[in-house]
Order: C-alpha cells, then structure tokens, then sequence
C-alpha cells in the first residue's frame, strides 16, 4: 500500500496556496493551462509539492512544460514563496495524478477542494489541496 499525504495535523501555507492560484492564472493566460492542479505532501521529499498535468501545459510534453512554468515564474516576483522546487510536473496518467482524478473532479477554473483522511484505489490520502481536476 502506498501512502500519500500532507501530514497529519499540516495544512498547505496560505502563501503557497495564493501563490498557486496566481500561477495557474499566469499559466493559464498564456495558454498553458493544466488540467489538473493540486497540492500534496510528499513524504519521501518531506513537503509540499505542487503538482501540474496535462492540458496545454503539456502539450510539448514535460521538458516544454517546465520551461512554460518557468517563464511565468520568472515574469511574476509576486510569487514569492513559489519556486520551482516545489513544483512537480506530472505526466497525464502518473499515479498521484491518477488518484486525485479518481476522488474528486472540479471541471475548469480554480477550484478549492480539500481531501483527508480518504483512501482511492488502495492508497491512502491524508490531505490534499485541489485546485482543478477537469
């Protein structure tokens, strides 16, 4: 059984979270939008990660996707409790992705879904933050 998870007690800092939704804004009017947007604890990292997928962020696939987030951090110093090593771009398909498309779906736009204590498809969330899941 794998485990992912934000922690027992955590929750994700509000300045990430404002931060997040502000890239996928940036991301999002230079048409690289992802389908799927949602913050995790990674316990093997020991933190947050954002993760991106699918939609036209990847449409070169991830080298491109990581360059197009790249840019929009680079041409947003609001986003200052964001970087790049917090940001995890996940091919449409890749397992975390996979079990959040599984609990929950939100359709376009940003979205503010929390998921705890849940288990889909035999791995255990403890807590997730979902902004899109389309």
């Amino acid at each position: 059984m794998q485990t992912v998870s934000m922690g027992s007690e955590t929750e994700v800092d509000p300045a990430l979270v404002a931060d997040g939704v502000l890239l996928l804004e940036r991301l999002t009017e230079a048409l690289a939008s992802p389908d799927t947007a949602f913050w995790l604890w990674f316990r093997d990292v020991a933190g947050h990660r954002l993760v991106l997928s699918g939609g036209e962020l990847f449409r070169y696939g991830a080298s491109a996707a990581r360059r197009r987030v790249r840019v929009a951090l680079g041409e947003n110093p609001a986003l200052e409790h964001l970087t790049e090593d917090v940001i995890g771009i996940a091919r449409p398909g890749a397992r975390s992705v996979r079990v959040i498309e599984d609990a929950v779906s939100t359709g376009p736009g940003i979205h503010d879904v929390r998921i705890r204590n849940n288990r889909v498809n035999g791995v255990t969330i403890r807590g997730a933050y979902v902004y899109r899941v389309a």
